[in-house]
């Protein structure tokens, strides 16, 4: 999954009115992603029930509601895989409309300053090194 660094927002992103947009929209984006879950809850809690039901009223056996509830347990899987996918892309075009830094570009750039510093250090004090 993406991760985004807020606070490398560029001088000319960085505006009130932009903030509160993204804060907005990750707003949006959290309630979206909690009412996805809720809802895969609550239809598993209702497949066991019915299953329960129906082995109890012997309509199925009790190995075909086991099959039941393993075959819906990986369609969801695969549809959380598709809707992670799906979200990790909004995330990106989000944060680069936004000018955002993600996790890599940030660890990208704290290796070429540790780089720079050790280099800087070499030149400062060439009998150490020698």
């Amino acid at each position: 999954m993406l991760n985004v660094h807020s606070s490398l927002l560029t001088p000319h992103s960085f505006t009130p009115s932009l903030l509160h947009s993204s804060l907005f929209m990750q707003e949006q984006l959290s309630k979206f992603f909690f009412s996805a879950v809720d809802f895969v809850n609550r239809s598993t809690e209702t497949l066991q029930t019915t299953i329960a039901q129906l082995t109890e009223n012997r309509a199925i056996s009790v190995e075909e509601g086991q099959k039941m509830y393993e075959d819906f347990l990986k369609s969801t899987d695969a549809r959380r895989e598709e809707f992670e996918a799906q979200v990790a892309k909004i995330l990106e075009r989000v944060a680069e409309n936004l000018h955002l830094a993600t996790t890599k570009q940030i660890l990208d750039l704290q290796e070429q300053i540790q780089n720079l510093q050790t280099r800087v250090n070499e030149l400062e004090n060439p009998k150490s090194n020698a």
